[in-house]
């Protein structure tokens, strides 16, 4: 479904001495559970993608349109943001940018275009990190996984 993870829930059943109990629910996330998402124009790639990372363990929000995916960024809630850069309405630069200005997480670009060797220009945002389409979902989990682990021993935050 998109835009809508899977989140393990917890009743929180606290009695307060008198004999009264309150029920609450708690949405919790396994501390070694990583969030992704993935905002990409074309849903079936975005779902297939987002399908091969959860069978991979990791928790994944899928989004087709960038201003809805935007719309919806829940903050400090992502270890990794995959964005297409040609979108349309908004491209994966200016949904990064966008992102950005509500807290610094790292952010792979996917693109079916050689933007490191086609673009002879600035980029309008650091790119270091660019996952080049068609890939196997084997190759996207292992390039997943390499970038959380860099991120996790402290490596530089695109």
């Amino acid at each position: 479904m998109i835009g809508r993870p899977f989140t393990p829930t917890l009743l929180n059943i606290e009695n307060d001495g008198s004999g009264t109990q309150s029920a609450s629910i708690k949405h919790e996330r396994p501390a070694h559970q990583r969030h992704i998402l993935i905002v990409d124009d074309e849903k079936d790639i975005a779902e297939m993608f987002g399908y091969g990372l959860r069978r991979a363990g990791l928790e994944v929000e899928v989004f087709s349109d960038p201003m809805e995916a935007l719309s919806k960024y829940k903050i400090g809630r992502y270890d990794l943001v995959l964005l297409d850069i040609r979108m349309p309405g908004m491209n994966g630069f200016e949904l990064c940018s966008a992102i950005r200005q509500l807290e610094q997480v790292k952010v792979c670009f996917i693109s079916a275009f050689d933007i490191q060797g086609d673009m002879n220009q600035v980029l309008p945002v650091d790119a270091s990190c660019i996952i080049r389409k068609p890939i196997s979902i084997r190759g996207l989990v292992e390039r997943v996984e390499k970038e959380l682990e860099v991120k996790q021993k402290g490596g530089q935050t695109n």
